[in-house]
């Protein structure tokens, strides 16, 4: 990991990275467009998931609606329950891109990353 190597690779350009998703989001921002979470409300279509679920959090309109059947399963059923407090909850928006939170402490480090600062040393 500290290598310096970069192993993932776009398969469209020289763009290189150390994390598969970093190169997978690359790939659909510049290359494909690709936009594969939708909204089962509006129809409206997302880059990533976490924009799909901040949409859901921030609009009552395409909120999550309880579904026995993942309550059964298991599946979503804390995002219900988290969808459920906080729909219409104010998001916190980042000054460097579209990435937003309803959590200002996660806001607060991820524009850390933006930055450049690394205020968690590896032990490694």
């Amino acid at each position: 990991r500290h290598s310096g190597k970069k192993p993932h690779k776009c398969r469209f350009c020289e763009y290189t990275s150390l994390r598969k998703y970093a190169v997978t989001i690359h790939e659909r921002r510049v290359h494909t467009k690709e936009k594969p979470f939708e909204c089962d409300r509006c129809k409206q279509r997302f880059l990533l998931k976490w924009q799909l679920n901040n949409h859901q959090l921030s609009n009552p309109n395409c909120a999550r609606a309880h579904n026995k059947d993942d309550v059964a399963t298991g599946l979503g059923k804390r995002s219900a329950k988290t969808n459920h407090a906080k729909a219409g909850r104010k998001l916190h928006q980042c000054q460097y891109c579209e990435y937003a939170t309803p959590d200002k402490c996660i806001l607060k480090t991820h524009e850390m990353r933006h930055r450049g600062e690394k205020p968690f040393k590896c032990q490694h």
